[in-house]
């Protein structure tokens, strides 16, 4: 475990944010605006004051955070905050009215503030390492590959456990923009265990059946039913009644020739329309084999099953664009 999560932004509505996220809005909407993106294309708007959060089961009490953020103009707010398992928040990083950042415990003086200013008004790639401790606590924060805050020997944990299992973001006074965002823990080899620099998240669509059509379409091919540019639950999908069938995909190439793939996560729109208990699972056809992910329980509501894949299923090392290229992507119903 290293590569715990990555968002494009750019495969989902507003409204799917449950879906995806474990909670969203704070005192203002958010919305994906279609254009706005660091490529032209979909981003995250937020709004005033929105926050939205996700849990995570991290290998270890350090978290690597990277994202791009587009502030319109300087407004003093925290940007990113980190939880406990307790809902305790433990830490966090902001930007002060002045353009600096700083870095510090909640209700406590700053540990760190920056002397370099943050440029408003365009695309910052914004990472962030912390490290949660009682004592030898870390934290360091770059901006488009320069350090901005670096502090050691800090005491980082502010309540309850020591460690982080949720994060959350959140925009200041002004809606901000949101794009490309990767998060890992600190467990495991380079690079997935450290800053990753300026990255983008792409998103994939399916273009055409794989080598595997297993589960019954609500009407046409089953490629057409999950080929859609953000999820349009009930209006068409792809069912099964029992456990073993697999449906497996081609997706557009890798967008980028020649760039390095830090890794790819499989997002399964889904639900269970009935009661009792079933079980569903990614699958990532490489060479031949069906090489199927770890189990998710679906509920009776539209939920986001995620895998993040840092490596190649099929081969146990870094994806190539050639193996990315030849994959195929789908799911499988387990039990």
């Amino acid at each position: 475990m290293s590569l715990l999560f990555m968002d494009s932004f750019a495969h989902y509505l507003a409204a799917d944010y449950p879906q995806k996220y474990n909670g969203a809005g704070m005192s203002g909407p958010a919305s994906i605006q279609t254009t706005l993106g660091r490529r032209g294309g979909p981003c995250m708007q937020s709004g005033n004051g929105t926050m939205w959060s996700r849990a995570f089961i991290p290998g270890d009490n350090t978290s690597v955070v990277g994202m791009a953020m587009n502030f319109p103009v300087a407004s003093a707010a925290d940007m990113i905050r980190w939880y406990d398992s307790g809902g305790n928040e433990q830490y966090h990083i902001g930007l002060n009215s002045n353009r600096t950042l700083y870095a510090g415990k909640p209700f406590s003086a700053v540990d760190a503030t920056s002397t370099l200013l943050l440029t408003v008004g365009g695309y910052n790639y914004i990472e962030t390492k912390v490290l949660i401790a009682d004592s030898g606590g870390t934290i360091e924060v770059r901006v488009n590959g320069v350090v901005y805050i670096a502090a050691t020997g800090l005491d980082t944990k502010q309540s309850g456990t020591a460690g982080w299992s949720r994060i959350d973001v959140i925009s200041g006074s002004f809606p901000t923009l949101m794009h490309d965002m990767y998060v890992l823990d600190g467990v495991g080899a380079a690079p997935w265990n450290n800053f990753l620099g300026d990255c983008r998240v792409d998103v994939r669509a399916v273009t055409a059946a794989g080598a595997t059509t297993g589960w019954t379409p609500s009407t046409g091919a089953n490629w057409q039913n999950v080929d859609d540019a953000t999820p349009n639950g009930d209006t068409d999908y792809n069912s099964v009644t029992a456990s073993g069938p697999t449906d497996t995909f081609v997706v557009q190439d890798a967008p980028v020739v020649g760039a390095t793939i830090y890794g790819v996560q499989t997002v399964i729109s889904n639900k269970k329309m009935d009661a009792g208990a079933c079980t569903i699972a990614s699958v990532i056809r490489h060479s031949g084999t069906d090489n199927v992910g770890a189990n998710f329980n679906p509920s009776t509501a539209y939920t986001m099953a995620l895998q993040a894949y840092q490596t190649n299923p099929g081969t146990g090392v870094a994806w190539t664009e050639a193996g990315f290229n030849a994959a195929e992507f789908g799911y499988k119903r387990t039990t």
